[in-house]
């Protein structure tokens, strides 16, 4: 295994097309779309990070999946140096999330949540993956984002992703996991709900006070924002589209080409946040085909 490889915790589930419908825990899992009555899906932040950080740089997974998972997305990711090592598979039902997305695409409502064997997980990080110097913290309880961190105490740069749904219920472990960490991904709608603040210049500074070096300000489909500690600013706007019908999976390809890149650029952030733009497209394209799905949609 490589030394500068990438380290994804997070969990699957599984995902299915109803009317506007899409996932947001971390994982490969199943969820649903409420848009098109056309079965479950494959989704997860696991399935989009790892197929968007492998066009650049390998990537070691931590999560699980049930006896349910679809085994030729194992093959598809196996093939795409995408390290399955820390994957566990257990009896039982992988995790399912049915969601409905506003006209606008930048909110959505829960319809159903099914935690399958994603109730008991605990994340094991394999002693190869421990040399792993970048780490993705995606979506899932804050206890076990720290429980990740604790097995890798030689990482050098730490990425944390979070929802609006730990903010309300574990927000003092949410915030512990944010002071051990790097960098910040996080919705407009969040930090304000976060930081209680109207000004997202205001509640970015916050952020720095528990420790941030940067924090990725993700506006939906107007693009993203880039703060540094350091005085770093800058802005990339999305890809247009004409026809959006589903941004599953739009963040967390943003975020593995943020990650991947910003590894190869070193310090060169704003040519991360440019680049990731494509790799999330180019990733979308890829899972598209495999899984696959209607419409080619990238909303960073």
């Amino acid at each position: 295994m490589r030394e500068n490889s990438l380290l994804l915790s997070e969990t699957f589930f599984m995902e299915a097309k109803l009317a506007y419908s899409c996932c947001g825990l971390s994982s490969p899992g199943y969820s649903r779309n409420s848009f098109y009555q056309d079965g479950w899906r494959v989704r997860g932040a696991a399935s989009y990070f790892a197929t968007a950080a492998s066009i650049y740089d390998q990537v070691n997974l931590v999560g699980i999946v049930g006896s349910d998972f679809p085994r030729e997305h194992l093959d598809f990711w196996r093939n795409r140096s995408v390290n399955l090592d820390g994957l566990q598979i257990q009896d039982g039902k992988t995790f399912h999330w049915h969601g409905r997305y506003h006209m606008d695409m930048n909110a959505r409502d829960t319809l159903d949540t099914q935690l399958g064997v994603f109730g008991d997980f605990h994340p094991v990080v394999p002693e190869e993956y421990t040399h792993s110097p970048l780490v993705f913290l995606a979506n899932i309880q804050p206890e076990l984002q720290l429980e990740v961190l604790q097995q890798m105490p030689r990482a050098q740069f730490t990425v944390l992703d979070t929802m609006e749904l730990w903010i309300n219920t574990s927000r003092a472990q949410l915030t512990e996991v944010m002071k051990q960490v790097d960098v910040l991904l996080m919705s407009e709608e969040e930090v304000r709900q976060y930081t209680n603040q109207s000004s997202i210049l205001t509640a970015v500074r916050h952020f720095f006070t528990l420790g941030l070096k940067y924090v990725v300000v993700k506006l939906g489909s107007y693009g993203a924002l880039l703060f540094g500690a350091d005085g770093t600013y800058f802005s990339a706007p999305s890809y247009p589209l004409e026809e959006v019908v589903d941004p599953t999976g739009a963040g967390d390809s943003f975020a593995g080409g943020f990650l991947a890149i910003s590894r190869r650029f070193s310090q060169m952030l704003r040519d991360a946040m440019l680049l990731m733009i494509l790799s999330a497209r180019l990733c979308m394209g890829i899972l598209l085909d495999l899984l696959p799905v209607r419409i080619l949609v990238l909303v960073a």
